[in-house]
């Protein structure tokens, strides 16, 4: 019987209606609720994409802010003003520094000398070194910009991006989101803080893997040293502007577009909101005509002032509803000349029309009302990777637009690859990132004022073109700005680091250099080296996917993943970073860190998987911890901070491979613990660490394999504790231990009895993890932002004698002798602080320099060397005597 229902135009459209109507409320992701907090959040986030599948657009976004703001609330869950708390917790630790130099405590005084490993540089064809945001050009000069990123805060180059210095070392937040330049005096520099391209994937206010604005601030003296302008807001607030602009001809007047349009007439000492909307992505002035201006925003609107950005018009509004994020580009080739990139939200029942690429609009007449012609739109889709899909790519999240300033007819678009086009965009054609040597994720296309060089911004660095996006170059060198989530090294080979990267896959370092290959793409996870054999290589990425090289990383294979462990009867669920442990003498059997724990063993290229926590009733993991103790590979930790249908904590312990488990006590529950280590010489004794803002409960202690615990956390200040090391020293000091915070690195041990700052030279920055290279006798902690730096463990002697023939450039450093110090280095970087103390002399030699119109400082002292004390030399506020603290 054939129904005639559908012959109907009325009741067609009834039922299309209600299966439209039913297929967004399925499929519309959850709304974060301030008032209930970041872990509601999750849980109907988590449960959102269970139901529809990993493949489901967002995922990737979710599970990144998801790893990062669940240990950095509040125990209710509520946001706190992370930079807040970190400038507190960075003010304490000076503090701690500073009483115990003017004390009798000096002795007990440890400070690490840190220095940055790399990468300065990622191999391999668009091998990225990490994302930036924004770009600023200096006014006469081309070979000078500034660069604005996620993590890794501001930096300068004045040679084209040939080498790059840090300017914000010590600033408590270094995800930034614009820069803007004083053409009078350059010195004047203004920061947007925040990462709204990072926040702009979809999810409403809360927390994306972006972090919020805290405001903008300013630095009068090159980058030396910062403070807040008038426009401060706390994080909690979710302010995530997108654009700083100063006036093209009054360097007093600025601008912040995101969330409204504030404006200061006074170099930001006050600011007014003069415009209210949910997002405003870009503004330009009109080239010669700093009168006019425009802006448009996240639905399709064109706004235009004539009284340089005090009131506004609206001239172009796109009809379509689903219009969502623009850009604006203008040319002083044609002053009249305006191009509007726009895109769709992508439809989430797909039955209508509406593509991901809105179009590429262009006004003749200054963006006047009826002066908007449409030049493409459809396919090639610029937001959808080589342009083919109509339907996909990442237009919320990277978005740009340039114009030639010498041809208004040669336009370049930027999403996820870069699309060109020589007449106005009436056509427009794909760049192959691989045969063009550019990374991919544009979040920026930008001429200076002088030159003819085109800049982009993107996930892997900033990159360059002279000949209008067709070919280009890395300018990254030096750019130390990628953010690591997971490191390894091997005690075989003390040059091998192996470190996985956001963005940027995972990378190897084989040489003694600062150059890095990437042997993995995708985000790098967490990752493993031989001890053994370090031509046993282990790299991981997301969804829970393995990767093994037996030769040196040359080439890496897929040895673990779901589908995989399916073909054994193993079904897992994972975390976005999945631990992965050696067995202690077998560099070919691992532990993954799975729910449940799964142990694979490699008999010359033949895997077989168990898994070893899963028992009848009860499937353990070790998702959020897992470590195998090194003098009895029966005894494991597994733990999971967020275990089963409750959320729950819990952690376990097997003394016999797996075969049986029992359940631990979890010593503290107003927090989520992060991180577990083991005595190498003594399986009972562990150490658990804590994440969150709960005062006085960072690291708890066992001595009887979990059965109770001491809180050890001592004079710790209020931040997240994302991970800890245990130095194996003989007992020489006992219980020597390494913690990586939010804002540097912490030390005790039994003689010392409490945690010390041992921080000296390394930036303010998330330390994600920690590795020690006993051959070596050094310590390297992985970075979220900027990259992996190394120091020499604390052992309580005093180095005899010091040589230097260099320092690198803006790393404060402090460096202390029993006897002697000899230098021939140049201190040249913007804000280097360097100070040496030598027993009996200090020697500096020809060569010897120090540029002090980069504010650059060098103190010297005759003194006993003692256990490293720094002397009192430079202002407490300069918190490790790094450049580029916050005033406050």
């Amino acid at each position: 019987m054939k129904c005639k229902l559908y012959k109907s135009p009325f009741w067609y459209s009834v039922v299309i209606a209600m299966l439209s109507s039913f297929s967004l409320q399925a499929q519309v992701k959850p709304v974060y609720e301030s008032s209930k907090g970041f872990y509601d959040y999750q849980k109907k986030m988590n449960a959102y994409f269970d139901k529809h599948g990993i493949k489901k657009s967002g995922y990737k976004q979710w599970k990144r802010q998801e790893w990062y703001f669940e240990t950095r609330v509040a125990m209710d869950g509520k946001m706190v003003d992370v930079q807040k708390k970190n400038q507190q917790a960075v003010q304490k630790a000076g503090l701690m520094s500073q009483q115990l130099r003017a004390g009798p405590e000096e002795a007990n005084l440890v400070t690490g000398n840190w220095t940055h490993v790399g990468p300065n540089a990622v191999l391999q064809p668009n091998g990225g070194i990490g994302r930036v945001n924004r770009l600023a050009f200096h006014p006469t000069n081309a070979n000078i910009l500034w660069a604005a990123t996620a993590g890794g805060g501001l930096w300068k180059t004045t040679n084209a991006g040939g080498s790059w210095a840090s300017l914000t070392d010590g600033l408590p937040n270094l995800s930034l989101q614009g820069v803007a330049i004083n053409p009078v005096n350059p010195n004047i520099i203004y920061i947007l803080t925040g990462d709204a391209d990072g926040g702009n994937s979809g999810f409403s206010s809360c927390c994306s893997f972006g972090r919020n604005s805290t405001g903008v601030l300013k630095s009068v003296d090159g980058g030396t040293t910062w403070a807040y302008t008038g426009l401060k807001w706390d994080e909690t607030e979710g302010k995530r502007p997108f654009k700083l602009l100063m006036h093209p001809s009054n360097p007093n007047i600025l601008f912040v577009a995101g969330g409204g349009l504030w404006r200061t007439n006074d170099a930001g000492n006050t600011w007014v909101q003069t415009m209210e909307f949910e997002r405003i992505y870009d503004m330009e002035f009109m080239p010669n005509n700093s009168l006019v201006a425009y802006f448009s925003t996240n639905d399709g609107k064109f706004f235009r002032s004539t009284d340089g950005g005090i009131s506004w018009a609206l001239q172009f509004s796109s009809p379509n509803p689903q219009a969502r994020r623009t850009s604006i580009a203008v040319t002083p080739g044609n002053s009249s000349a305006v191009y509007m990139l726009m895109s769709n939200d992508k439809n989430l029942n797909n039955l209508d029309s509406s593509y991901t690429f809105n179009g590429l609009y262009y006004s003749g007449n200054a963006g006047l009302a009826g002066s908007w012609v449409k030049r493409e739109s459809g396919l090639p889709n610029v937001f959808s990777g080589d342009g083919t899909g109509l339907i996909g790519g990442q237009q919320n999240y990277d978005h740009a637009l340039a114009v030639s300033p010498a041809n208004d007819n040669q336009v370049i678009t930027g999403g996820v690859s870069v699309f060109v086009s020589s007449n106005g965009g009436t056509t427009l054609s794909y760049v192959d990132d691989n045969l063009a040597n550019y990374h991919v994720d544009i979040h920026e296309l930008a001429y200076g004022p002088v030159g003819t060089t085109l800049y982009a911004a993107t996930d892997g660095g900033v990159y360059k073109s002279i000949n209008f996006g067709v070919t280009w170059v890395g300018a990254n060198s030096n750019l130390g700005i990628t953010q690591y989530y997971r490191i390894s090294t091997s005690a075989a080979n003390s040059v091998l680091v192996l470190g996985g990267a956001q963005d940027n896959g995972s990378h190897l370092r084989s040489v003694n250099n600062s150059i890095f290959q990437m042997i993995k793409g995708k985000d790098g996870m967490d990752n493993a080296i031989g001890q053994a054999n370090p031509n046993i290589m282990y790299v991981s990425a997301q969804g829970g996917d393995f990767y093994k090289s037996y030769n040196g990383g040359s080439t890496v294979s897929l040895f673990c993943d779901s589908t995989t462990l399916a073909g054994y009867g193993i079904t897992i669920d994972y975390f976005w970073v999945n631990n992965i442990v050696l067995h202690p003498t077998n560099d070919h059997i691992v532990y993954i860190g799975y729910q449940p724990v799964v142990r694979g063993i490699d008999i010359g290229g033949t895997w077989t998987f168990n898994a070893i926590s899963s028992q009848p009733g009860v499937d353990r993991s070790g998702r959020t911890v897992l470590n195998v103790a090194k003098n009895n590979a029966n005894v494991i930790y597994a733990g999971d901070n967020r275990w089963g249908s409750n959320a729950e904590q819990r952690l376990w312990r097997t003394s016999d491979g797996g075969s049986s488990w029992t359940t631990l006590t979890i010593p503290y529950q107003l927090a989520l613990f992060t991180r577990l280590t083991i005595n190498p010489d003594n399986a009972n004794d562990i150490w658990l660490t804590y994440g969150g803002y709960e005062d006085g409960n960072k690291v708890f202690r066992s001595v009887n394999g979990g059965t109770s615990w001491t809180n050890v956390s001592g004079s710790l200040p209020n931040v997240p504790v994302n991970c800890i090391v245990y130095k194996d020293n003989n007992a020489s000091p006992d219980d020597a231990l390494y913690i990586g915070t939010d804002i540097g690195i912490f030390y005790r041990d039994n003689t010392i009895g409490d945690w010390m700052p041992f921080s000296n030279g390394l930036p303010v920055v998330e330390v994600t993890d920690l590795e020690i290279n006993e051959a070596a006798g050094l310590l390297r902690a992985g970075t979220y932002g900027r990259g992996v730096w190394q120091t020499p463990v604390y052992d309580g002697a005093c180095t005899p004698n010091l040589n230097f023939s260099s320092h690198p450039a803006s790393t404060p450093a402090f460096y202390s002798a029993g006897t002697s110090i000899t230098s021939s280095a140049s201190i040249t970087g913007v804000g280097s602080q360097v100070q040496y103390k030598a027993g009996q002399r200090i020697t500096l030699t020809p060569g010897f320099r120090i540029n002090a119109s980069t504010d650059a400082k060098f103190l010297g002292y005759i003194g006993s060397c003692l256990s490293g004390g720094i002397p009192l030399g430079f202002k407490q506020s300069d918190f490790n005597g790094l450049p580029g603290f916050l005033k406050e």
